[in-house]
C-alpha cells in the first residue's frame, strides 16, 4: 500500500472512529492522541499489517491525515500513539536481535537509568551568502549536519538560520526479574524518549524503579571509537508510547472473583493462623517470625493525630541466626511475594548501588541518576542478605533512607550555578509552595518534585553537578555537631552524618560524632560554577562588576521612604580609587554622580575623605531589585546572588573591585578584610572559583571583630597576582610575596600521615641496603 493510499485510509479511520477524541485532545491542549491498535487492525487488517512493518512511514502517514481532517483549529505536529499490540510483537529485551530493527514491537521492564530532559534539534534551515538560497536539513543522527552545499555551487560556511528544537530524554529499561529464568542475568535497552513522552506529568510516571510498557521502533546508532565509525552498532528503541503498569500495593486492582475469594477468607476464624501458615510452608517452624513478615507485608495504616503527631504504618525487620538457618530462603520468598519486591546480598552490595549512584549517560550525554535497590522498591520491599559482611560505609549509605539523617537549619547550601540559601529556608520555601505532595512519615516529611537544582558533588575524579531528587525535614535532634575545618569553614551536622576523611591512605566517610581533632580532610582546588548567564568579555559588565566591589567593601546606602530620599555611594582617601569609582558610576547608571571632600583634619583624619555619591530613588531601585546584598549594613553584607551565579568576568572584576577597596598586604601575607563573617565566606568560594586556595580567620585585635581572608599557596598567589588590577600599587608587594612564597614548601596539598610511615621504612631499607 502506497504512501497516499494510507493517508485516505488513515483519514476514514480517524473520521470513523476517533474524531471525537482527538477534538477533546485538542481542546484540553493536547498535541497527540492515543490510538489502540486492536481498534485499527478490526478496521483494517492490511493498514495495521504495513504500520507494523514500516512504522515510521506508517505512524508519518497517521499524523498527516489528521492535519488533512477538518478541524475548527489549525492542527500542526499532532502526533498519533499506538498501544496495545498484537502479542506476536510483544518481545523481552533480552530476545532483541537485529532482525527485528526498523519494526515496531512492545518491550517491558523497570526504569533503571533516566536522563535530564534536555532540547534536541529535528530540523535546521541554512541560508547561502551567495545566492541567498534557504536550505532545510533534517537531523536524524547524533551529529549535528550541516549542508554540502548549494544549488549555486557553493560548499560549506552556510549561515543557520533557525533550528527547531524539541524535548527529548533518555532512559534505560531493565528486565523485570519476574521475566527471567534461574541464574539468568537481566538485560537492559537503551529507550529514547521525546515531545509529550517527557512532559511533567508523563516524567513523574516514569522515575527509576517504575514497571513501564513502551511501544516503539527498534534502531540502530553507530558506535564510535577514537574519532571513527565502528563495525559494531548499539541497539535504540525509540519510544511511541510508553505507560506504567499498576505494581505496588496501592496500585493493584482487585478483580470480582478476587474480592470474592477474599471476603470469603476473611469468615473463617483462623484467617490469621492460615496467612501465616501459608507464608512459608516448606520451612518448619519460626512461627513468630512468619508472622512478624506477614505483617510487615501488610503494612499498617498511617495515623495523622489531632496534635499534628503522626505515626507510620510500617517499620524494619532485622533477622540474626546461626548460618543454615533459612535466613537467605525467607528473604527470597518474601521479595517474590511482595510487589515491587527487591532482593539484594550484603557483600556484593554498595552503597551506591543501594541508594543511586551517578552515571556517565552515553546515548545523550551528561550525567544521569542510577536508581539503587532501595530507590527501585519504592513503595514495596527490600531484602538485604548477609548484612554483616557489608563495609562500614555501605551501611552508612542506607542512614538517610533509614533515619533521614540531615544538616542543620542554617547551614548554607550552594547550587551547581553558584548561588547559596540557607538549607532551612529553601526546604521550607518547597514545603510550603508543593504542600499537596508531602509525604508524611514517622517524625519526617519527605517531598520528591522534579525540577529541583542542581548541586555540585564529587566521585574523587572530578566535581559535577548533579540534580536533587528529593527534600526532607526531620526533629531536630537534642544536639548537633559542629565541624570545624582549617580554611576556618565549619557545618552543623547531625551526629550520624557521613563526613568524608582520610583514613589509611583513603578518603572514606565516618560518622560526625567519630570526627577526632587532626583528621585529614579531602578539599577542591577549584569550584566548576556553570554560570546562569555569560556573555562573555562584556566591558560595560565588567565596570558592573568594579562598581559592585568597590560598592561592597566601601560603599554606603541610604534611604528614606518619609522624604522620598535615595542615596548611595563610595567613600575612599585614594584619589585614583575614587576617580575609578566615579567613572564607572557614570557608565552602570548613565548618570553623573558628583563628588564631596572632607578635608583631613589633625584630630580625626590625616588624609582628606572623598565620597562619590550618587542620589538617584531609579538607580537606588535598580540595585534593591538586581543586588539587595551590598545595601544592607556593613557586618551584613554579602556577595550578591547576581555575582556568584554570573561570568567569570564580572565575578573577577567584582574581586579587584572589593580588593581595591578592602584589601591587604602586610609583610607576610595578603586578601580581604571584612567584618562580615558571611561575606568573608563568599569571597572565599568565589577565590575558590578562580583557583585560588585561601583560608578565613578572626581578627580581635581592633576594639570589633574583623574576619580575614588570607590567600595560601604558590599556585594561589601567582593567580591572585594575574587578577589584581595594574592601578593598585599594592600589586608590587604581593609580587614580592609571590617571589618570597616560591622559595618555601606551601603546597597546599597534605601528605597523608600513613604515608610519611611507609616513606621514612622504605628510606630506612634502602641506607640499610647501600
Amino acid at each position: 500500500m502506497d504512501a497516499t493510499e494510507q493517508v485516505r485510509r488513515f483519514e476514514e479511520f480517524f473520521s470513523r472512529a476517533y474524531k471525537g477524541k482527538v477534538l477533546e485532545a485538542i481542546g484540553k491542549g493536547k498535541s497527540f492522541v492515543v490510538v489502540d491498535f486492536k481498534e485499527l487492525l478490526g478496521f483494517d487488517s492490511m493498514l495495521a499489517e504495513d504500520v507494523l512493518d514500516s512504522p515510521d512511514d506508517g505512524v508519518k502517514a497517521a499524523e498527516v491525515s489528521i492535519s488533512s481532517l477538518d478541524f475548527p483549529s489549525d492542527v500542526k505536529n499532532f502526533r498519533v500513539r499506538f498501544k496495545n499490540l498484537p502479542s506476536t510483537n510483544k518481545i523481552t529485551i533480552s530476545e532483541l536481535r537485529s532482525a527485528h530493527l526498523g519494526k515496531f514491537l512492545t518491550v517491558t521492564g523497570i526504569v533503571r537509568q533516566k536522563s535530564d530532559v534536555r532540547p534536541q534539534v529535528t530540523t535546521s534551515k541554512f541560508e547561502c551568502p551567495n545566492c541567498g538560497n534557504v536550505i532545510s536539513v533534517l537531523q536524524l543522527e547524533s551529529s549535528f549536519r550541516e549542508p554540502e552545499r548549494c544549488g549555486c555551487g557553493r560548499r560549506g560556511k552556510f549561515r543557520l538560520l533557525v533550528k527547531e528544537l524539541v524535548d527529548a530524554q533518555g532512559m534505560v529499561l531493565e528486565e523485570s526479574p519476574d521475566e527471567l529464568g534461574g541464574g539468568e542475568q537481566p538485560r537492559r535497552v537503551n529507550i529514547f524518549l521525546k515531545e509529550d513522552l517527557v512532559s511533567p506529568i508523563a516524567d513523574r510516571r516514569t522515575n527509576p524503579g517504575s514497571r513501564v510498557v513502551v511501544v516503539g521502533v527498534l534502531k540502530e546508532v553507530p558506535v564510535f571509537i577514537k574519532g571513527t565509525k565502528s563495525t559494531r552498532f548499539d541497539l535504540l528503541f525509540e519510544a511511541n508510547y510508553i505507560e506504567a503498569v499498576e505494581e505496588d500495593f496501592y496500585q493493584i486492582e482487585v478483580s470480582k472473583d478476587e474480592e470474592r475469594a477474599i471476603l470469603e477468607l476473611s469468615q473463617d476464624p483462623r484467617v490469621y493462623e492460615r496467612l501465616v501458615a501459608s507464608l512459608l510452608p516448606t520451612i518448619h517452624g519460626y512461627e513468630r517470625i512468619k508472622e512478624a513478615l506477614l505483617l510487615q507485608l501488610l503494612g499498617g495504616v498511617h495515623k495523622k493525630r489531632k496534635d499534628g503527631g503522626t505515626s507510620r504504618g510500617d517499620c524494619h525487620i532485622l533477622l540474626v541466626g546461626d548460618p543454615g538457618a533459612g535466613k537467605s530462603a525467607i528473604l527470597k520468598r518474601i521479595s517474590s511475594i511482595a510487589p515491587k519486591g527487591r532482593y539484594v546480598a550484603g557483600k556484593g552490595s554498595s552503597g551506591a548501588g543501594l541508594t543511586a549512584a551517578v552515571v556517565k549517560d552515553e546515548f545523550l550525554g551528561g550525567w544521569s541518576l542510577e536508581a539503587g535497590a532501595l530507590v527501585l522498591s519504592n513503595n514495596g520491599l527490600v531484602a538485604i542478605d548477609e548484612m554483616d559482611k557489608m563495609t562500614d560505609e555501605d551501611r552508612a549509605a542506607m542512614h538517610e533512607a533509614l533515619e533521614q539523617q540531615c544538616y542543620h537549619y542554617e547551614t548554607e547550601l550552594m547550587f551547581a550555578d553558584g548561588k547559596t540559601e540557607k538549607i532551612g529556608v529553601f526546604v521550607d520555601g518547597l514545603f510550603a509552595k508543593h504542600s499537596d505532595k508531602v509525604v508524611i512519615g514517622s517524625g519526617c516529611e519527605l517531598l520528591s518534585i522534579p525540577s529541583l537544582p542542581e548541586v555540585l558533588t564529587t566521585d574523587f575524579s572530578g566535581i559535577y553537578p548533579v540534580q536533587i531528587t528529593r527534600v526532607n525535614r526531620i526533629k531536630a535532634p537534642e544536639f548537633f555537631y559542629r565541624l570545624t575545618y582549617r580554611n576556618g569553614r565549619s557545618i552543623m551536622v547531625t551526629p550520624e552524618h557521613p563526613v568524608y576523611v582520610e583514613k589509611n591512605g583513603e578518603i572514606t566517610t565516618c560518622r560526625a560524632e567519630e570526627v577526632k581533632v587532626g583528621m585529614l580532610a579531602p578539599s577542591p582546588r577549584r569550584l566548576p560554577v556553570k554560570a546562569e548567564f555569560d556573555v562573555g568579555e562584556n566591558e560595560k559588565l565588567r565596570k558592573y562588576g568594579l562598581f559592585l566591589g568597590l560598592q561592597c567593601s566601601e560603599g554606603y546606602s541610604y534611604k528614606s521612604i518619609k522624604h522620598r530620599y535615595s542615596e548611595f555611594g563610595i567613600s575612599n582617601t585614594n584619589p585614583e580609587i575614587s576617580r575609578l569609582a566615579e567613572q564607572v558610576m557614570a557608565e552602570v547608571f548613565e548618570k553623573q554622580p558628583f563628588m564631596h571632600i572632607r578635608a583631613a583634619t589633625a584630630q580625626k583624619a590625616t588624609m582628606a575623605l572623598l565620597t562619590v555619591r550618587m542620589s538617584s530613588k531609579s538607580s537606588y531601585q535598580k540595585l534593591e531589585q538586581e543586588v539587595p546584598e551590598i545595601l544592607k549594613k556593613a557586618r551584613e553584607k554579602r556577595v550578591p546572588q547576581l555575582v556568584k551565579s554570573g561570568a567569570d568576568s564580572l565575578k573577577c572584576a567584582f574581586l579587584q573591585g572589593f580588593f581595591l577597596g578592602d584589601g591587604y598586604v602586610d609583610g607576610e601575607r595578603t586578601g580581604f578584610t571584612t567584618s562580615s563573617r558571611f561575606l568573608a565566606e563568599d569571597l572565599q568560594q568565589l577565590l575558590l572559583q578562580q583557583e585560588i586556595y585561601s583560608y578565613v580567620e578572626t581578627d580581635n585585635s581592633r576594639t570589633a571583630k574583623y574576619y580575614k581572608v588570607v590567600v595560601s599557596g604558590l599556585q594561589s598567589y601567582r593567580n591572585f597576582y594575574d587578577l589584581i588590577p595594574d592601578m593598585d600599587l599594592r600589586k608590587g608587594k604581593i609580587w614580592k610575596l609571590l617571589l618570597r612564597s616560591s622559595n618555601k614548601n606551601n603546597d597546599r596539598d597534605v601528605l597523608p600521615h600513613s604515608y610519611l610511615a611507609d616513606i621514612r621504612c622504605a628510606y630506612s631499607d634502602m641506607l640499610a641496603s647501600s
